[in-house]
């Protein structure tokens, strides 16, 4: 039998529980139903939940909230009022230490974007985790970071920060629709 004591002496012992928040975002109506049970590139919101669930698990995480942003297609930050939301939670609640995202071209569409959030998370003391993309510590996972952030597919729109093929060189976007720099779409 354990006396108060004792367990009080455990508990303080024990590893601080670290929190997270999962932010999820599908760019069409067309993303939201592909799951990855049916298309193994699909990254439904359910499929985006679930990666994000076992990368939290693998982490010993506790989640204590989720957002989503369904059907948005925005190129910034600044379109997305979810993700403005979230943000905004981070600094006044101050109760999480990590982000948890499916992939960095779910949360980041341009170089800019990722640059400036990734700082304001640092300040906050708040994490950012890929449940997908393990790009490691240091030096060369931030160089790694930055090359993902600079090229992201995802449109034949010029977005500062962001990469395109070449002229007449044939890409897929994320949602798995072929893009051409320079042409009509």
């Amino acid at each position: 039998m354990t006396t108060t004591a004792a367990r009080d002496e455990q508990a303080t012992d024990a590893a601080p529980v670290r929190r997270s928040i999962r932010y999820l975002r599908v760019s069409s109506k067309r993303q939201m139903d592909t799951d990855a049970d049916i298309d193994p590139d699909g990254n439904s919101i359910d499929t985006q939940r679930k990666v994000c669930q076992a990368r939290e698990k693998t982490l010993g995480l506790v989640n204590v909230g989720e957002y989503i942003e369904p059907g948005t297609s925005a190129q910034t930050i600044e379109k997305r009022a979810v993700f403005r939301q979230m943000l905004k939670r981070l600094v006044e609640e101050r109760d999480v230490d990590c982000v948890i995202i499916y992939m960095r071209s779910r949360a980041f569409r341009n170089f800019g974007d990722a640059v400036i959030t990734e700082r304001q998370l640092k300040s906050l003391g708040v994490q950012l985790i890929s449940a997908k993309e393990d790009f490691g510590e240091g030096i060369w996972a931030d160089a790694m970071k930055a090359i993902a952030d600079v090229v992201v597919p995802g449109s034949d729109e010029p977005v500062p920060g962001r990469l395109l093929p070449p002229e007449g060189v044939a890409a897929e976007d994320d949602d798995g629709d072929d893009i051409v720099a320079g042409a009509a779409v």
